[in-house]
């Protein structure tokens, strides 16, 4: 279980679009939410010591503001006891920092949203998600700030309208585990098992597979029908194969108490991830970051699907020790 979350905010309504997420894990874990603020000091200049105190003095009224409102108040079904609810003042470069605190306060979870106070989706093409994704050995989700979000701090809303911008993903919705046959991606399963026994969401188990490439040599017309029939009872007996393969993953997680379905889709994988993600409205979408096969392309899977929809996605870094070739029966997907 989640039991520490980690949240990064930079006083931007932006940032915060990682709360409801992070909120709602912690009204059902419960689990303890850390709110880190990083900020950087103004150069050294004669006036110095004034602007370090002013933007001290500003980044803990945001937080100690932000603590008030989401304790004092039931948001849209959130609450939070203030002891579950911690803020902390950080200086220095963001992404170092995000990790010393996950390390220091031994947290197991980070959710932070795509875009800050730039505007631009600097955690998915910038730095820093590129030093969290490839040091960080936790769980990171990552939240993409809806069009339609409310334009002001929560420190700064009414109640009511804070009940409004925290109402999203209130229902039961399906976690979506992405797989490709191989040990590297199936290390999503338990972290992804763990988010849906919180949230008590359904596991659904996606595969996705490349469509098959007819070849033609030889007589025309009749190479081609051969081609086409060879190619049909190949995809018939990869769909076995997969069937198989998600079967025994199914079994796994339904002996967790999770209910659990699979689904095999035939296509481009990011395009098909997100037409599956959206046809079941899911809750989240969990892939590993790094694999051999064409899942593990770093962030760019992720980005893609994020692009597309405004799904959190959990990505999970594989660790080396328990990252094996999958067994020959097992089918590469992707």
């Amino acid at each position: 279980m989640f039991t520490k979350i980690i949240v990064p905010l930079d006083n931007s309504a932006l940032a915060e679009q990682a709360l409801p997420f992070a909120l709602r894990l912690a009204t059902v874990a419960p689990a303890k939410l850390i709110l880190l603020h990083i900020t950087k000091l103004p150069l050294l200049l004669d006036d110095y010591a004034q602007e370090e105190r002013e933007v001290v003095t500003t980044a803990q009224e945001y937080l100690e503001s932000l603590k008030q409102k989401l304790t004092k108040t039931n948001f849209a079904g959130y609450h939070v006891q203030p002891d579950q609810l911690e803020t902390l003042l950080s200086y220095g470069d963001p992404a170092q920092e995000i990790l010393r605190v996950a390390t220091a306060r031994e947290a197991d979870l980070i959710v932070m949203s795509t875009h800050g106070r730039s505007g631009i989706a600097q955690l998915i093409q910038g730095s820093v998600a590129k030093h969290i994704l490839q040091h960080s050995q936790l769980p990171v989700i990552l939240v993409r700030p809806t069009k339609a979000a409310h334009p002001q701090l929560i420190s700064e809303q009414k109640p009511t309208e804070v009940n409004k911008s925290l109402s999203r993903d209130r229902e039961i919705q399906p976690v979506i585990i992405a797989l490709d046959g191989t040990k590297e991606a199936e290390q999503a399963l338990a972290p992804a098992m763990e988010i849906a026994l919180q949230l008590k969401a359904p596991v659904r188990l996606l595969n996705v597979a490349a469509p098959a490439v007819l070849t033609h040599a030889g007589v025309p017309g009749l190479d081609y029908i051969q081609d086409l029939y060879g190619a049909e009872i190949t995809a018939r007996k990869l769909n076995n194969q997969f069937s198989q393969y998600l079967g025994g993953l199914q079994k796994d997680v339904i002996d967790s108490s999770l209910d659990c379905t699979t689904m095999i889709r035939v296509g481009e994988t990011i395009d098909e991830i997100v037409i599956d993600a959206l046809a079941v409205q899911a809750a989240l979408v969990v892939m590993v970051s790094h694999s051999r096969n064409k899942l593990g392309m770093g962030t760019s899977v992720a980005e893609q699907v994020m692009r597309q929809t405004y799904l959190p996605v959990m990505l999970i870094y594989p660790v080396a020790h328990e990252i094996e070739t999958a067994a020959s029966t097992t089918p590469a997907v992707f």
